[in-house]
């Protein structure tokens, strides 16, 4: 290692009296700074620790920094608090008047020792990934303290570069400029992914907000720079209309939480395993967590009220609670202000817990991701070009972009052609339009007033106008709530009924005893999935049977099936948030097969390439092959065309799959047999 190199990943920690004097009198400054020189060894050595500790005591240190004195009453009840007095001074916290005098001065220490903590790789390296960014967020009335602080988080942004060694430095920019592709359509869009509408279109406020910070936070991997969030807070105030005009009471705020329903923001709310943590008994644990993330408190605590059975009536008595752990019942909070205080709260539980995902239980080990000979044959891989890519189609193998022409900004849907990616030229309202479905040779969506469906379907024997263009309504009362389809056939449910066009026009439906949750047609009939079982339903016999009933808790997500209709392949997740895939192959003669397997990261998407093989997508980018053979490996990595980070995996039902490299900027096109 070269000495300039070297010197590179060695922290500069400033002179401690140069901190104090931007934060103290001069005088005052001159005397910690020489009490601190004798302290600061075992004060250090009081915040060692592996990487969880370090996660933690810097998520503490940056919250004991905003505390100001009108907070020391409550603070002094906190046992975090209370720590990091002690670790800080050598002496306990228990006097309020004398913490409270001693407050800025001890804040003053904190900062030293934070800069003394940053010498330390495994401070740095953490410091890197969180700190920086949380200080962007600080609502601080020591605005002395909130202007060093961001000097602070400036001078860990410039160090990133130097903490690890070549191959993992390019790991990161790769990480790092996929995270900025996205984040960049993201901020080009002004269009919610999560609720399939343009953010302005959000009627309900407190809905929008969270939904462009779920977004954003999503857009970004749980990590960004201060740059990202000046262009979100551009956004937010200007097109997304997130402004702190409209304002909400903490309990106006409890009323709209308790009438939340979308299941992915309400799942995004819970930050994994930091719920059950919030919504412990009363102790000092979870006091703490209360008073780290009032926030999140605030929004899960009307849906845990009411799923024990407490009446709604006394949902107000929630407002009063989250004044004992820092929002004061009485005040406003507007809906920009609220959207800094959720992301500041999820960099914190980052830097506490290390992720923002439930405890992984009942989990099996998967191979590590690497080539691999699995049959995997690359057929084309098509440059993207000036084209934003929000998803990808393959329909009857050909591929079709859901995305941006950049130069107009409008959300449009296109084709490859020999000259490029092309506008198709007939689309529905994609103001209104839900996510896309495909059903073999075509491809479908909800239609603008939700009682039917619009879509494409696909004749190869038309080269002039192959996209031919349909529109369908279902006898249902009310909206459709879901949309499946093959071909010409497409199925949609709304509640407990399904309701079904078949490809010659005829129309259906049938009840189903629960919700339904998702459904998947095959060559005879259509597979029905409702939280807890699969249902086969046959129409030509009037056939309707439950076939697996999903046990050990697991609630169904999605169901696919094969072409034959011989396998149906069921996404599953259960309580702790551990997801699985099984595998239905129902039986003439008894209860249908079922063969399980468990996943180490959210499975972001799947499709079935046989009747014996389905390729799976986890969050982390991999690809794996998932097999009913039983001389095979039932889970095995791919890796096509030595790629083995794709986005947006798509799927024709036929073996052809696509995925977007974004940081190449190129979508490959491959088989897997």
């Amino acid at each position: 290692m070269t000495e300039e190199h070297s010197n590179a990943l060695v922290w500069q920690a400033r002179p401690t009296e140069d901190v104090l004097q931007e934060l103290l009198p001069a005088e005052m400054a001159a005397e910690e700074a020489s009490a601190l020189a004798d302290e600061l060894p075992e004060i250090r050595r009081r915040f060692e620790g592996g990487p969880e500790l370090v996660r933690r005591n810097l998520s503490e240190m940056t919250t004991f920094l905003r505390a100001s004195e009108a907070d020391v009453g409550r603070m002094m009840g906190r046992g975090f608090f209370r720590n990091m007095w002690s670790r800080l001074t050598g002496r306990q916290a228990r006097d309020e008047m004398e913490v409270r005098q001693n407050l800025t001065r001890v804040q003053a220490r904190a900062l030293c020792v934070t800069e003394r903590l940053l010498e330390r790789q495994e401070y740095l390296e953490q410091a890197t990934r969180f700190v920086g960014a949380r200080i962007e967020l600080l609502s601080m009335e020591n605005l002395k303290l909130k202007a060093a602080l961001v000097r602070l988080g400036q001078r860990i942004f410039d160090r990133v570069e130097s903490l690890e060694d070549r191959v993992s430095r390019l790991e990161q920019r790769s990480d790092s400029l996929e995270r900025r592709v996205s984040l960049s359509e993201f901020f080009q869009s002004g269009f919610s992914v999560s609720a399939q509408l343009p953010y302005e279109r959000i009627s309900d406020p407190l809905e929008r907000v969270l939904r462009l910070t779920m977004d954003f936070s999503k857009a970004a991997g749980g990590e960004w720079r201060p740059i990202d969030f000046y262009r979100l807070e551009k956004m937010a105030l200007s097109e997304a209309r997130v402004t702190d005009e409209l304002q909400f009471s903490i309990s106006e705020l409890v009323d709209r939480a308790a009438n939340l329903r979308d299941k992915k923001l309400l799942e995004w709310l819970s930050a994994g395993s930091l719920q059950e943590r919030l919504m412990a008994p009363p102790d000092e644990s979870s006091d703490d967590a209360r008073s780290f993330y009032p926030l999140h408190f605030l929004f899960q605590r009307p849906h845990w009220f009411v799923k024990q059975g407490l009446p709604r009536a006394g949902l107000q008595m929630i407002a009063v609670e989250i004044g004992q752990y820092g929002l004061d019942p009485d005040e406003r909070l507007g809906l920009w202000q609220i959207a800094q205080l959720l992301l500041e709260e999820r960099l914190a539980w980052s830097m506490e817990s290390g992720e923002l995902l439930a405890a992984q239980a009942k989990k099996e080990a998967l191979p590590s991701p690497q080539s691999l000979d699995l049959g995997v044959y690359t057929l084309r891989s098509l440059p993207v070009g000036d084209v934003a890519v929000q998803d990808l189609y393959l329909v009857a193998d050909e591929l079709l972009v859901l995305g941006w022409m950049r130069r107009g900004a409008e959300l449009c849907l296109m084709h490859f052609t020999p000259d490029g990616f092309k506008r198709i030229s007939r689309q529905p309202n994609w103001n209104r339009a839900a996510k896309l479905v495909v059903g073999g040779n075509s491809l479908w969506t909800l239609s603008a007033d939700r009682r039917g469906a619009d879509g494409w379907i696909f004749d190869r024997q038309n080269p002039v106008d192959p996209w031919s263009w349909r529109s369908i309504t279902l006898p249902s009362v009310g909206g459709i709530d879901g949309l499946a389809a093959k071909g010409a056939a497409v199925v949609g449910w709304r509640m407990n009924r399904v309701y079904l066009r078949d490809a010659k026009g005829n129309f259906f439906d049938h009840p189903v005893p629960r919700r339904v949750v998702d459904c998947a047609i095959y060559g005879g009939g259509l597979y029905i999935l409702d939280e807890s079982e699969l249902y086969d339903w046959r129409p030509s016999s009037d056939l309707f049977a439950p076939i697996a009933r999903l046990t050990d808790g697991f609630m169904g997500q999605r169901v696919e099936t094969s072409e034959s209709g011989k396998t149906a392949l069921i996404q599953a997740r259960d309580r702790q948030g551990c997801e699985a895939l099984i595998a239905v192959k129902p039986n003439p003669m008894g209860e249908a097969e079922q063969n399980r397997q468990f996943f180490q990261d959210k499975l972001e998407t799947f499709a079935m390439a046989d009747d014996d093989h389905a390729v799976v997508q986890t969050a982390d980018g991999h690809l794996w092959r998932f097999s009913q053979v039983p001389s095979e490996e039932r889970i095995s990595a791919l890796a096509p065309a030595g790629h083995e980070r794709l986005e947006l995996l798509a799927c024709d039902g036929a073996g052809h799959f696509a995925g977007l490299d974004r940081a190449e900027g190129i979508i490959h096109v491959f088989l897997c047999r």
